[in-house]
């Protein structure tokens, strides 16, 4: 699977906006600059990372590639929601 930059994403990696993102986008943004096997972005990123950070960078139209599966939800996140608090 390969992954390319967009113009849209050429322009935001050679501007201040840049960063407004998160470091694992703005790393996997600049990987993709002209192009990014998958594989080779898996020996910088850790699974779960590179799979936010693809999808994401799609989300924004920043990258265009295969379709990133939407992030799994943490489990903190679910957790959270079923613990009540008793006065």
């Amino acid at each position: 699977m390969v992954y390319m930059i967009t113009r849209k994403g050429r322009a935001v990696l050679r501007s201040a906006t840049m960063w407004g993102l998160s470091r694992h986008l703005r790393d996997l943004l600049a990987l993709c600059d002209p192009q990014l096997h998958v594989d080779q972005a898996r020996q910088f990123l850790p699974p779960e990372s590179l799979q936010i950070a693809l999808f994401s960078l799609q989300q924004l139209e920043l990258i265009e590639g295969p379709p990133a599966p939407p992030p799994r939800s943490p489990s903190w996140a679910t957790d959270a929601g079923e613990r009540r608090l008793d006065p």
